[in-house]
Order: structure tokens, then sequence, then C-alpha cells
């Protein structure tokens, strides 16, 4: 299973029905494999799911690639999970809709003055044409 004349490991994964592929060095540990698959693709290690590399499903975040599961330094597997939406697109968002609430009511208030305005208008005419009846 594990050769010790390797100095690097090929890691082949799939992903969303895409093939990857990149190189490691042997003595990364798992937990940096993880790392290395969220910059890949956005997915929290901790949302991960990576099938075949261990015939177990509890891998330690510290145990060396070059223990697991591989043919002559290269590594198969394939990569579950859901990507994380990024953060700065639901502030956006939250800012945009508050915005928008905002000129809203701002139309509503200007309306409501001028509905206020045209009802006090209409008033005055009303007593003046009453007083130019008398």
């Amino acid at each position: 299973m594990a050769s010790t004349n390797l100095d690097k490991l090929t890691m082949n994964f799939r992903y969303n029905n895409n093939d990857h592929s990149f190189q490691v060095p042997i003595n990364w540990t798992y937990g940096f494999l993880k790392s290395k698959l969220y910059e890949i693709t956005n997915i929290l290690p901790v949302d991960q799911k990576i099938i075949g590399l261990s015939n177990t499903q509890n891998i330690n975040d510290n145990e060396y690639l070059i223990n697991l599961k591989h043919n002559n330094g290269v590594a198969k597997f394939i990569l579950l999970g859901k990507p994380t939406a990024p953060n700065n697109n639901s502030n956006n968002n939250s800012n945009n809709s508050n915005n928008s609430n905002n000129s809203n009511n701002n139309n509503n208030s200007n309306s409501n003055s001028n509905s206020n305005n045209s009802n006090n208008s209409n008033n005055s005419n009303n007593s003046n044409n009453s007083n130019n009846s008398n």
C-alpha cells in the first residue's frame, strides 16, 4: 500500500460530476487535505464527506495521507458536500432591502403629506366659497 520512496501524492477526486487532480507532499495530513478541498470547492471542512480514502468513516485530521489508501502514490476519492454561500453577498442583499424599505417609507410619507396638502387646500377653498356666498 504505502511506498517509502514517494515524495508526493497525487490526489484525484470527483466532485459535482467534475474530476480534479492535484499533488501534495507526503507529510500532509488529512486536515491539510480538507483545507485544500475547501479552497477548490468552497465546502467547509466540517461539511465534507470524503469517500474512498479509508475503510473507516472517521479519520483523524492529524492522520498522514501517506497512511491512507493509495496506489503507488495516487489516491482516488469522491467528495460530497454543499458549498457555503459567500458572506459579502448576504450583507449586500440585506443592505439593499433596507434601502428599498427606506425609499418606500419616504415615498409613502411624501404621498401622505401631499394628500394632506390637497385636503387642506380643498378645505380652504370650501370655506372661501361659503364666505363668498354670504
